[in-house]
């Protein structure tokens, strides 16, 4: 019972963290799509206008590209300031 226990403390203590960076890796990605999409960029671009709009909110990164997801998802305008520094 207790080497269970252990062993599901380890899987969760492992793979949790594992999970939630792939799914933010997923809506990076999205978002990434998104400003590439509006701005004809490359990649690399796109995730350069990202970070100084984290930087400015003081919001992290994953925070940032999941909210201009779920607003461009909704139908929501997005303004020339949101994708840009």
């Amino acid at each position: 019972m207790v080497t269970a226990a252990l062993r599901h403390y380890d899987e969760v203590t492992l793979f949790d963290p594992l999970r939630t960076g792939l799914s933010s890796r997923s809506v990076i990605d999205q978002a990434i799509g998104i400003i590439m999409a509006h701005q004809r960029g490359t990649p690399e671009q796109a995730f350069a206008a990202l970070r100084p709009i984290s930087q400015r909110r003081n919001i992290k990164l994953p925070a940032v590209v999941a909210e201009l997801v779920e607003r461009i998802s909704c139908g929501e305008p997005r303004t020339e300031a949101e994708l840009r520094p």
